[in-house]
């Protein structure tokens, strides 16, 4: 038996009678991480389970515009409720993430619940512990894989506006408007969900992409302008940020940076990294065969998907650029060849 039809057999099990849930997605959440969640938590709550979504940490204010995003409770603000709401619950799902160290300070309460714990995730190496793992790397987001959910439990008549724009949302993002990890099956199920939902797809879009502050567009005019180094030998582009870029800036989020340099012509790899506290987050994105899912995981220790991966180093972020360009001339014949 498929893997995911055994889970979803089991959930349907565990669903039939009234269950105390909690949904979290991991920290920082991005657009599949929250869409994702509230979609879950939509339709749960729709069949008369008590349910919960507790996020680590707030996400950009940009995703406000979800349905029921003022239902979530924000860990890091609200510590003791959420612990006890962990405490309580009788089903706990892992949406996006499966590592502790992506819950962030939640991570030991995640553990320490006694809930059936359900991990939903797209990404590569689970070590979380579970009870039921409903994972397949090949799909574009978390949110294609709550749809799956959904038809493997005969649940998708129960898809209204409200859930289909949790998931629109979260799959555009993850796929960067279909850019990347995008199956055949990926546009079948958002077909299906724009018809299900009736949805202003525009709409949504400009809220995801086009909805930025004065100072998000300077600062991406100047990640642009002052951070970021091409080798055009090897078809590579990095945009490396310091702490104090952010904070000139006011800014905390990324969301969907690393992406630019792809507009080049000619740009194959492209890399973001940032320096956060004692820390460096680094995203990898390629077009055509280059994996950076390899890249990541052989040099940096991270992971992902071909196509998009990433990696945190605690080494400086000098370092870690140096370190990065001195790599580039081994790849030089497979970056020329994608």
């Amino acid at each position: 038996m498929n893997t995911n039809t055994f889970v979803s057999d089991k959930l349907e099990s565990l669903l039939q009678t009234p269950q105390n849930i909690v949904i979290t997605p991991h920290l920082k959440p991005d657009g599949d991480a929250i869409g994702s969640s509230l979609a879950l938590y939509l339709y749960l709550s729709a069949q008369g389970h008590q349910v919960e979504l507790i996020a680590p940490t707030d996400y950009p204010s940009f995703l406000y515009f979800l349905p029921s995003t003022e239902k979530v409770v924000f860990y890091e603000k609200e510590t003791e409720k959420s612990n006890a709401l962990l405490k309580k619950a009788d089903l706990l799902f892992v949406l996006d993430y499966s590592t502790k160290s992506r819950a962030g300070n939640m991570g030991d309460a995640i553990l320490a619940a006694n809930a059936t714990k359900i991990i939903i995730d797209h990404h590569i190496a689970p070590d979380l512990p579970c009870d039921y793992l409903f994972w397949d790397t090949s799909v574009s987001s978390t949110s294609e894989l709550v749809y799956q959910l959904l038809a493997l439990l005969n649940a998708t008549n129960d898809i209204n506006t409200d859930i289909a724009t949790c998931l629109y949302a979260g799959i555009v993002s993850d796929t960067g408007r279909f850019k990347f990890n995008t199956q055949p099956n990926t546009h079948a199920v958002v077909g299906d969900l724009i018809a299900r939902g009736n949805l202003d797809v525009e709409e949504i879009n400009s809220h995801i992409f086009d909805n930025y502050d004065e100072n998000r567009l300077r600062f991406t005019g100047f990640c642009l302008s002052e951070r970021m180094k091409i080798w055009w030998a090897y078809k590579t582009a990095v945009i490396y940020l310091h702490q104090a870029d952010f904070e000139r800036f006011n800014q905390t989020d990324t969301i969907d940076l690393v992406n630019y340099p792809l507009k080049l012509q000619g740009i194959r790899f492209v890399v973001l990294m940032k320096e956060k506290g004692d820390i460096v987050k680094i995203s990898f994105r390629s077009k055509g065969e280059f994996s950076v899912n390899d890249f990541s995981r052989q040099h940096f220790g991270g992971g992902g998907h071909k196509n998009a991966a990433g990696a945190v180093s605690k080494n400086s972020l000098s370092n870690i650029l140096a370190d990065f360009e001195s790599l580039l001339p081994q790849y030089e014949q497979a970056l020329n060849a994608s």
